[in-house]
């Protein structure tokens, strides 16, 4: 009898005792605690070592990574059968449960791309749709042979006949009468309405001419019909595109041509077939020139790239009556009905997927793999990565309840205790001294949650006032814009968060009251950055190099140390420290089919120290660039407690849960959302860094998209008490977030729904 739960030990990394966890297979299960997260991606990197021996066929060292895995290496998983595939949504942008490329070119998805709909409708096109001939200006056919033959009528005392056209002059001359025979292996020659059998003279053909391939005794209406049609299934899968049906009187060797047959796209008129468009083009493009002009229930398929999903959704299920159950209209159905229920009713099929949010991109992800067919895995969901809102996130669980019915487990990873409505299982993930407490419970039915409602504080600096902006976004939106303040704007994916700051950082107000403007709207860093880079601190540290004696005696200075540039860096890895692991039958980890994406291991040449040994001669304070990047941000603050530039970055940082993280950790290894929160860190440390004078009537303003996506309790706390240091310093901070805590601290609240 098949288990009803997912069997899997955990270990503390270093102790010996194993704590037993049982995963109940097609539940809601809720991972709560400090170290939920850390234990989640533990379990999707046991799931990617174990699919890459099974599936690739190849040996996954323990030592590689994805991005990620350094939360997770605290622990280890076993399991006796086998840990289940793991799929990880955490809205950090992977749009496939595959993590494949797209193939359509690297940037030029849209949604319509992404879920192939191009594919299935052009194709519907090609099975049930209508093009129009541009010669007889009359709807192409695309019936099936019976229903072909059905509508045609054949005389009494006459039978049908089937015949394969010869078109051209060019082939009528190169086809005499006999070589025709020869070639099909038929006794006549159908001309110009005469037969010519073999004892008959040299036939001229012309005009409307044929091969008689087939005959039947009676009229197609009968019996005889089955011996035509199984006779032109074999013409057509041996190539031929086209057939003739002919009304034949044997006696007077007389033929009358009736109408012609066809499994591909032709014109009823003039027979015209048209021009077939190849699966590989269509993958390639979005919708081919040859297919615009095509007609599917009185739409041009051109016409389909402006439409909305809801209206797309609607022709569907009229296709489905009117085409019936077809593979395409039935798959078109899935992907409308699955795009609807996590709220892209709205959204355009063209609409680029480069402009999604966070929060848009994990509902596609979503919406993906409830259309993929999974049974038997784990869906691992991170609620506070996800970039929704608290009713938005129950929302998209209840869209996927087909999975749980496919007896797979889906398994939300979130802060605190009764934050998930619906949840059936729950486990505290934390510590007990030096070993691992994990606490498992069955969750109590209809638990609800009080959703987090904004109350204006009563304590309001007056004095600053508010600024009353206009902005067209591009619906217009009054905002009041606390000076001095924390303004927060909440809303679902895909209100316009986003792009209403961006609007606020153009308005010439702003530009003209605000002596800076701080963005962190978009998070685009090189592959080759680590923590030290991204928070800003790196470049001090190589000015600290570049001071030493040994580095003015080399002659090396502070460029000489940069991650992107340096002539000194790893012939190998260039600078990354990592290189991407190839291993197994197929060359390479991230081939399509599998449910993970790259995997980087230490590079071979530098051994993970990035830079050439000459260069590694330069020390400060005895350590080099290596040493330096291998310390944790804890043991940092240590090293650099008298440098002011590199301390104070190092201690906003550990405020952020990043205080066991080492400097040296590569953006390869890092998750979007840790990403955007150490973005934070340069524009905080350079107004909080002790010491600083302060500039009146120089303020700035700070504009930041999810700034607490992923962050604990803990570190939210933290971030918005640093935000009201800032506040108290004289400048306004404007987020987007929809996180609860951001509710009680702010000045200001600004819902776009």
């Amino acid at each position: 009898m098949e288990s009803d739960s997912f069997k899997i030990g955990v270990r503390w990394r270093g102790k010996a005792d194993l704590q037993p966890l049982a995963l109940p297979r097609g539940r809601l299960c809720v991972f709560h605690g400090k170290l939920a997260s850390a234990l989640a991606r533990a379990l999707y990197r046991e799931s990617a070592r174990r699919y890459f021996q099974l599936s690739a066929g190849g040996s996954f060292p323990r030592a590689a990574s994805r991005p990620g895995d350094c939360a997770s290496q605290h622990f280890e998983i076993e399991a006796p059968n086998g840990v289940p595939v793991v799929y990880f949504s955490d809205g950090s942008g992977a749009l496939a449960p595959s993590g494949r490329q797209s193939r359509y070119g690297a940037g030029s998805d849209t949604l319509a791309q992404l879920f192939d709909l191009p594919l299935l409708l052009s194709e519907l096109c090609l099975n049930k749709g209508a093009p129009w001939c541009s010669v007889c200006g009359v709807a192409a056919c695309m019936r099936t042979l019976e229903e072909q033959l059905s509508g045609y009528e054949v005389a009494p005392g006459l039978m049908p006949a089937l015949a394969i056209p010869l078109e051209g002059e060019e082939l009528k001359a190169k086809l005499s009468r006999q070589s025709c025979m020869e070639l099909y292996g038929a006794r006549y020659l159908w001309s110009e309405g005469r037969l010519f059998n073999a004892e008959d003279d040299e036939a001229q053909l012309a005009g409307e001419s044929g091969v008689l391939v087939a005959t039947a005794e009676v009229s197609p209406a009968s019996q005889g019909s089955l011996v035509l049609l199984e006779r032109a299934n074999e013409l057509f899968k041996a190539g031929v595109e086209t057939l003739l049906l002919l009304q034949v009187d044997r006696t007077g060797l007389k033929a009358k041509c009736l109408g012609r047959l066809s499994v591909l796209p032709h014109c009823p008129s003039c027979g015209r077939i048209f021009e077939q468009v190849s699966r590989e083009t269509l993958e390639k493009d979005f919708w081919p020139k040859a297919c615009q002009a095509w007609d599917l229930g009185g739409v041009k398929i051109g016409e389909f790239g402006a439409m909305s999903v809801r209206t797309l959704s609607d022709l569907a299920k009229s296709w489905r009556v009117n085409f019936g159950d077809t593979p395409q209209t039935v798959r078109l159905s899935e992907v409308c009905s699955a795009l609807t229920a996590l709220n892209f009713g709205d959204y355009a099929l063209s609409h680029p997927i480069s402009t999604l949010s966070p929060g848009e991109r994990f509902r596609v992800h979503l919406a993906l793999l409830l259309l993929s067919g999974l049974s038997e895995s784990v869906l691992v969901l991170d609620q506070g990565a996800s970039g929704l809102g608290l009713v938005e996130f129950d929302e998209c669980l209840a869209a996927l309840g087909g999975l749980r019915s496919a007896e797979n487990t889906v398994l939300v990873v979130t802060q605190e205790r009764g934050t998930v409505a619906g949840a059936q299982w729950e486990c505290e993930v934390a510590k007990d001294g030096d070993g691992l407490l994990l606490e498992c419970a069955v969750a109590t039915p209809g638990q609800k949650r009080k959703p987090a409602t904004w109350v204006r504080p009563t304590r309001r600096e007056e004095q600053a006032g508010c600024m009353k902006l206009c902005l067209d976004t591009p619906r217009v939106v009054t905002v009041s814009l606390p000076l001095c303040g924390l303004l927060v704007i909440g809303g679902r994916s895909g209100s316009g968060k986003t792009r209403l700051l961006e609007e606020l950082g153009r308005a010439s107000e702003v530009l003209k009251y605000f002596r800076r403007v701080e963005r962190l709207l978009e998070v685009s860093v090189s592959k080759r950055d680590c923590l030290a880079s991204l928070s800003g601190i790196y470049g001090e540290i190589a000015e600290l190099l570049a001071s030493t004696r040994e580095a003015r005696m080399a002659g090396h200075h502070a460029a000489s140390f940069c991650l992107r540039r340096s002539t000194w860096r790893c012939a190998v890895c260039q600078g990354d420290g990592l290189v991407r692991f190839v291993g197994g039958s197929r060359g390479g980890w991230d081939f399509e089919g599998a449910p993970y994406g790259e995997i980087y291991q230490e590079c071979p040449s530098c051994g993970g120290e990035r830079f050439e040994p000459q260069l590694l001669k330069v020390r400060y304070r005895e350590l080099n660039i290596a040493d330096i990047l291998a310390l944790t941000v804890n043991q940092a603050q240590k090293f650099f407690w008298d440098q002011a530039r590199i301390s104070w970055p190092l201690t906003l940082l550990a405020d952020f849960g990043f205080g066991e993280t080492k400097l040296g950790k590569s953006r390869l290894q890092m998750l979007h959302f840790e990403t955007a929160a150490l973005r934070m860190v340069p524009g905080l440390a350079r107004q909080l860094r002790a010491g600083k004078a302060e500039k009146k009537g120089a303020p700035a303003i700070f504009l930041w998209d999810g700034p607490l996506l992923g962050l604990e309790a803990a570190q939210v706390l933290s971030a918005v008490r640093r935000i009201g240091e800032l506040t108290k310093r004289g400048h306004t901070v404007v987020a987007a977030d929809n996180h609860p805590i951001f509710l009680e601290h702010c000045d200001e609240f600004m819902n776009l729904d």
